[in-house]
């Protein structure tokens, strides 16, 4: 199913403002109906809703090199225990890998974050430490640029709504910057259905022309 990373705090480093206007809660309930309809405009284009399921697939990474020929830059990593130290190795040949990142643990948590760049081979490894990485994968962030705008619009529409006209401005300013994003967006799907993004699957570009916010 499409994952977005968007959360209360993306759309406050935009729009800081916005803590004085309205309510935190009306935010965080607007959040997830604007994924909601993202994945409705996305799924206009493909043959039936069920496909969804085949979009924006995780790469699961481990101590073996796994080859990336999407191109995905958000990393996830939960980790459960008290302390442990992991290292992410990348390259773009298989035998030839460099260490782009770490990542420290010091309690029980989920790391979301976006790699420093963008290579066709990954390797995570423990430095140091114990405990379980109860998933560790890499998975595509092309949908939280439109999920954040779409978000900003459905927000300003609301304020419309509570105070007076004078916020239509800025719902249609991250309504146009939603429809560009969302025309131009490519994004990979999983058309053979074999649990793997290949070079045989299917990239998609949206092509929405006609969004009603």
């Amino acid at each position: 199913m499409l994952e977005s990373n968007v959360t209360i705090s993306t759309i406050y480093e935009i729009e800081p403002g916005l803590r004085d206007l309205i309510e935190e809660s009306e935010i965080t309930a607007i959040l997830p109906q604007a994924k909601d309809r993202l994945i409705s405009i996305i799924g206009n284009e493909l043959p039936k809703r069920k496909d969804l399921i085949n979009l924006c697939k995780h790469l699961n990474l481990s101590t073996t090199v796994k080859e990336d020929t999407v191109g995905r830059r958000r990393i996830v990593l939960n980790y459960n225990g008290e302390s442990a130290t992991y290292k992410l190795e990348a390259g773009l040949s298989e035998t030839s890998l460099d260490e782009v990142a770490s990542y420290p643990f010091t309690q029980s948590e989920i790391i979301k974050g976006l790699l420093p760049g963008m290579w066709k081979y990954y390797k995570l490894s423990l430095v140091d430490g114990s405990g379980e990485l109860i998933e560790s994968y890499l998975v595509e962030d092309s949908f939280e640029l439109p999920h954040t705008y779409l978000t900003l619009s459905m927000v300003y529409k609301r304020l419309q709504s509570l105070v007076d006209d004078s916020y239509s401005s800025k719902a249609d300013y991250y309504r146009d910057l939603f429809s560009d994003t969302i025309n131009s967006l490519q994004y990979s799907f999983d058309s053979d259905e074999d649990g793997e993004i290949t070079d045989e699957d299917v990239g998609i570009s949206s092509n929405s022309t006609n969004i009603l916010l």
